[in-house]
């Protein structure tokens, strides 16, 4: 495939299992020849993708308690979404991956009228209690990392099983 220029937004580059994976899989990317960039509210990893020639935008995307986020955080999520928006008009990724719900919600909410690409990647199972199931997008496509993800992505949201990969 041509090289292509891949924006990863996620919550933090902070010490985690995801966090661990996304960093790894950048520079992977990177060292196959795309032209990465990381959206995040930043970490102890960024020197180490910016040392691998990767650029990484501040993005306040970090909390993890959506409901909780939604009452008292509203202004930050606007001036996360604003600021997404900004990265991506500045970049034109040829395709955007969310790695979490915050980043994955944001995205599908850009995207719909942006209309890149998009993918997401399902590292974990989150709560769909109350209006939570509205504020997740899988994107047009799904990697999961285990076929348990899988069966939870089927069930809970009703993904498509053929847009579900299983890494």
């Amino acid at each position: 495939a041509a090289d292509m220029k891949i924006l990863m937004a996620t919550m933090g580059l902070d010490i985690g299992g995801a966090e661990t994976h996304i960093v790894e899989l950048a520079k992977e990317l990177k060292a196959e020849g795309h032209d990465i960039v990381v959206a995040s509210n930043g970490g102890v990893y960024v020197p180490e993708i910016v040392a691998a020639g990767i650029r990484h935008y501040q993005v306040p995307m970090h909390r993890r308690d959506a409901g909780c986020m939604l009452r008292s955080r509203l202004p930050d999520m606007f001036r996360a979404f604003r600021t997404l928006e900004q990265v991506i008009r500045r970049e034109k990724p040829d395709v955007v991956h969310a790695h979490a719900r915050i980043p994955a919600f944001l995205c599908g909410t850009l995207q719909r009228t942006m209309k890149f690409p998009f993918v997401t990647t399902a590292h974990w199972v989150f709560t769909t209690k109350g209006g939570l199931r509205y504020l997740t997008n899988w994107g047009q496509r799904t990697v999961a990392v285990s076929d348990d993800i899988k069966a939870y992505l089927i069930r809970e949201y009703g993904v498509p099983e053929e847009h579900i990969s299983v890494t």
